[in-house]
Formats: C-alpha cells, structure tokens, sequence
C-alpha cells in the first residue's frame, strides 16, 4: 500500500516532503548520545525487516494482486519517534528495488505509516506509565497492530481520493481504491495476532525493546 509517483499535486507533494523531513529531523534531535548505541541497531534492523517484508507478498483474489504486512504498530512500540527516519530509508529502498511507491511521495508515504505508528507508540507508553504485562498487554497489542494498519488505509484512502485531478473518474477510483482498503483488513487482523505474540514473546525476554521496565515482567 504505497502511493505512487505522479498522483499527488505538487503542494501536497511538497508539502507532505517537508512535513515528513521536518518530523524526522525532530526525531534525530531527541536521540540522546548516550541512548545511539543501542537505538541505532535497533533502527536499523526493523529498516531492514520493514524493507525485507514487502516482499513477501500475501495473493489476494481477482482483480486485486496481492499485499504484504506493514509492521507500522512493531515499529512504533519499539522505536517510537526514531520510526520516521527508519520508514524514509526504508521505503527509499523499497521504491528504488522494488518499484513500491515513489521517490516524489516519499514524504506522503512515510507520514502515512508514521502518524499511527507514533500512536502505537504513545500507547505502548500508556501500557508502561499502567505497568501492563498478561492478557491487559496482549489485548493492547492486538489493538495497536489492528488499528495501525486501519488507520494508515484510512490515511491512504482520505489522501488518495480527497487529491484526485478532475479529469479522472473519480467514481471509478473511489471504487478501486476502496477494494484496496478492503483488501488490507486480513492484514489488519494478521498483523494484530503478530503484535500480541512478539509482544509476549519481547516482554518475557527483552522487554527494554518495547521501552518496558525488566521489573514488570512476571
């Protein structure tokens, strides 16, 4: 789910470009220097299965192709802000290999995945500030890995239709882009079941990834 070179006018264009540079050059600026080592391999490897993932596509009936899980809620619980400068790189890359998406929506896409991933993010500090762990935390996960991939659809489907030129059938793509949302509720679904698994899984053994305290573990 990406949106392509060509489809946005040039004021959103720019203007989401520079929105998404200004929120990542904030994200870069609250990393402590004594937090780099430990944030920036932690960044780089969900880059790298954030990029790796798209490829991996889930075949969907006609007239639809396939999809592929986003992992914006992983992102969000175990980066935080740091998720905006990882999703530019990685979908830099994924336009580049794989022709998903574009260079010129760059900033469109990556605020498209950031915005729910950050509010995965905000959740997953709620759970911490409330010292969450069992069933409480497994039901936020799922809630946080559906609603992430709900809410970037919305976002897509709002950005897409609320910006088509008049020369298009706008009926016709309103169709279109709704089955594509649609499309996207097994992936919802899927990437909830994944957010409660690694969640339990992070918790028990590695809970500092998800910016839990070891003493809430149980």
């Amino acid at each position: 789910m990406h949106i392509p070179d060509g489809l946005l006018p040039n004021a959103i264009m720019i203007g989401t470009n520079v929105a998404a540079v200004g929120v990542t050059a904030f994200a870069l600026a609250r990393i402590d220097k004594n937090e780099q080592r430990t944030l920036v391999p932690k960044a780089s490897l969900l880059t790298a299965a954030f990029f790796i993932i798209s490829a991996l596509r889930i075949p969907m009936p006609p007239p639809l192709n396939s999809v592929h899980l986003l992992l914006v809620a992983l992102m969000g619980a175990t980066l935080g802000w740091l998720t905006f400068p990882a999703l530019i790189v990685g979908l830099m890359l994924q336009a580049l290999v794989f022709g998903h998406g574009g260079l010129s929506t760059l900033g469109a896409n990556t605020l498209m995945l950031g915005i729910p991933a950050l509010g995965v993010h905000f959740l997953f500090q709620w759970a911490r500030s409330r010292q969450l762990s069992g069933r409480p935390l497994g039901v936020l996960s799922f809630v946080g890995g559906f609603l992430g991939v709900v809410i970037a659809v919305l976002l897509f489907y709002g950005t897409v239709i609320g910006t088509l030129p008049a020369e298009i059938n706008v009926e016709l793509e309103r169709q279109a882009t709704g089955l594509l949302a649609l499309s996207h509720l097994p992936i919802a679904l899927i990437e909830g079941i994944f957010m409660v698994l690694i969640v339990a899984y992070l918790h028990r053994v590695q809970p500092a990834l998800l910016n839990l305290h070891p003493k809430q573990v149980k």
